[in-house]
């Protein structure tokens, strides 16, 4: 599914954690909270760090559509 990348399973905690972040109230805002939680799960599961930004928008864009993909994959 992920060429390239070493992928390990969403975990439980993570799966109910990118739920929350799929179902919250207005889809249009992503909160210090939620990108501090988004970069944990992608840190989790493709085991790569990535330094929070202000000014990262598509970095961020990139990396929900991939656990998006590995959430509905499961």
């Amino acid at each position: 599914m992920f060429p390239f990348k070493k992928v390990t399973k969403m975990s439980n905690d993570d799966k109910a954690v990118f739920k929350s972040f799929l179902d919250r109230e207005n889809q249009e805002i992503i909160t210090l909270d939620d990108v501090k939680a988004i970069l944990q799960i992608y840190s989790n599961t493709f085991n790569k760090k990535i330094v929070p930004c202000d000014t990262c928008g598509a970095v961020y864009q990139s990396i929900i559509k991939q656990l998006t993909k590995l959430y509905n994959y499961d």
